[in-house]
């Protein structure tokens, strides 16, 4: 069985900290709508039901974050000598030889928790790791390394 030569996960903060955010607008958002009927119902919610509300909200936010958590520990990027496997929820593999281009997009969020997406051409990403320059330096030593061979012979041929 061949070991990889490096390894590498997402970063938690990174995928965690959108996710909760958009869970907590939802929660706010589900909140309201219920403040908002019983206010047009003319009624009022007694603190009793206010705080369980909120509390349900709350549990409801802890268990989608702990998933989300629990998911995200599972993605791991795998470097071998002539490819990279990502294993996670939908498995993926692509090899050395047919990588064409390699760059590192970030955004806001990245920026902040030095974070970064490496886009790998044709049609993989390795999201959400941090020190994401690095990484894509090394890539690129390893893709050459493969690809150096391989243009030597297409060259010798072209040249016969």
């Amino acid at each position: 069985m061949e070991l990889p030569v490096y390894t590498i996960r997402a970063s938690v903060l990174k995928i965690l900290i959108p996710k909760a955010a958009k869970l907590l607008g939802l929660a706010l958002l589900l909140y309201a709508g219920i403040w908002l009927n019983i206010y047009l119902m003319k009624r009022s919610i007694p603190d009793t039901i206010n705080y369980l509300i909120i509390a349900i909200i709350a549990v409801l936010v802890l268990i989608e974050a702990l998933l989300a958590y629990n998911q995200t520990v599972k993605h791991k990027y795998y470097f071998f000598q002539g490819r990279i496997e990502f294993r996670g929820k939908q498995p993926k593999t692509i090899d050395f030889r047919y990588i064409t281009n390699i760059t590192v997009s970030k955004n806001f969020l990245d920026k902040i928790l030095k974070t970064g997406t490496i886009v790998i051409q044709p049609e993989f990403k390795i999201r959400s790791i941090k020190n994401p320059d690095q990484v894509a330096a090394y890539l690129q030593q390893l893709v050459q390394r493969v690809a150096h061979p391989i243009l030597q012979q297409q060259r010798q041929q072209i040249n016969q």
